[in-house]
Parts: structure tokens; sequence; C-alpha cells
């Protein structure tokens, strides 16, 4: 999972006024913190792989969500 560490405004560490969910962490997992311009990498790496998802295929479905997901939390 892919983390980067900013002020949150509303308390409740997430910082989209959700309350966020509890997902079951790897033996030996850590959260990984990126500056800057490691996320602004990443991100733009995503972007660039979802244009290459066939949207159109139901079996990407559950790709496009990760992804989603994945940019959502990264932005």
């Amino acid at each position: 999972m892919l983390r980067h560490r900013r002020a949150r405004a509303n308390g409740n560490g997430n910082g989209n006024g959700h309350a966020s969910k509890s997902l079951p962490r790897s033996p030996g997992a850590r959260p990984v913190v990126l500056s800057r311009d490691e996320l602004t990498v990443v991100l733009a790496a995503c972007r660039r792989y979802r244009q290459s998802v066939p949207v159109y295929l139901a079996s990407s479905q559950p790709e496009l969500r990760l992804l989603r997901s994945a940019m959502r939390k990264l932005s």
C-alpha cells in the first residue's frame, strides 16, 4: 500500500471526510512514505497505465476499480 503523509484538516486521518477502513496487513508489511516527486511519478504512471486497460471489457472492471482507488489515495 502506498501512502503519502500530509496534514489532515478534518482529524479523522483520511483527509476526505469519510471514516477509513482498516485493511489487514501482511506480516512484515509497512507503509511506504513517498516524497512529492515520487508521488507525482507514481500517479502519472498509474494514469498512463489506466489508458491501456480496455474499459469496455467486463473483465477489466475490477482492475479499473483498483486503479481508481489507488489514484484517489495518491491524489
